[in-house]
């Protein structure tokens, strides 16, 4: 609704705010989180009006424009499928490939790895989200890519990296997501979801 222009930052803010009784000011206050997503996508929209070359392909950190990404046609076509190997990475992309719609997380784990262990440049992933994405937003989409590859407005760019698999069990510690996009391990016990390749070796 926010992409579409259905209901504005002011109105979701002031929903939140009428349902609590008050504006969640810390992390350990209810709704504190989703507000805080609030204003990191606001802060996307305006560092693409400051900035407007991130509307060209641009990194926010010029410096970062020398990087030496990778390519490799064949791992692109199998992240942007759920071909990976990675059940949480391949779950995700599915999803996304369905209904046109991946959670917050997922979208940070699947840029982390193409980013970050598969060395493909942002620019692919940021690309591909927005021919897929119900919810596509230039300044958000960019600047979470951005994010994600260590070359936005962030004070963490190379050494933060997504483990997928225990990404994974952390958010999906029983794997019912996975198996509900990967059904290849639809059968596969609990234990074993996140590193299907060890239950091969039993």
């Amino acid at each position: 609704y926010l992409a579409a222009g259905i209901v504005s930052p002011r109105q979701c803010v002031a929903a939140l705010q009428q349902r609590l009784g008050y504006r969640p000011q810390s992390k350990a206050q209810p709704g504190f989180v989703w507000l805080n997503e609030l204003v990191w996508r606001e802060f996307y929209r305006h560092l693409l009006v400051l900035i407007p070359t991130l509307s060209m392909n641009l990194p926010f950190k010029p410096e970062t424009a020398a990087l030496p990404w990778s390519w490799d046609p064949d791992a692109f076509a199998a992240w942007c499928e759920g071909r990976t190997g990675y059940p949480i990475v391949d779950a995700a992309m599915r999803c996304l490939n369905t209904t046109g719609w991946m959670h917050n997380r997922l979208r940070m784990i699947v840029a982390s790895f193409l980013t970050k262990d598969l060395h493909i440049h942002w620019r692919l992933g940021e690309d591909y989200f927005m021919s897929r994405l119900i919810d596509g937003d230039l300044a958000a989409n960019n600047g979470g890519w951005q994010w994600a590859a260590g070359t936005g407005a962030d004070a963490a760019p190379y050494f933060r990296v997504f483990n997928p698999t225990t990404q994974g069990q952390r958010f999906d510690p029983q794997g019912e997501f996975i198996r509900t996009w990967v059904t290849e391990l639809a059968d596969i016990p609990a234990a074993y979801v996140h590193q299907p390749h060890d239950w091969l070796r039993l």
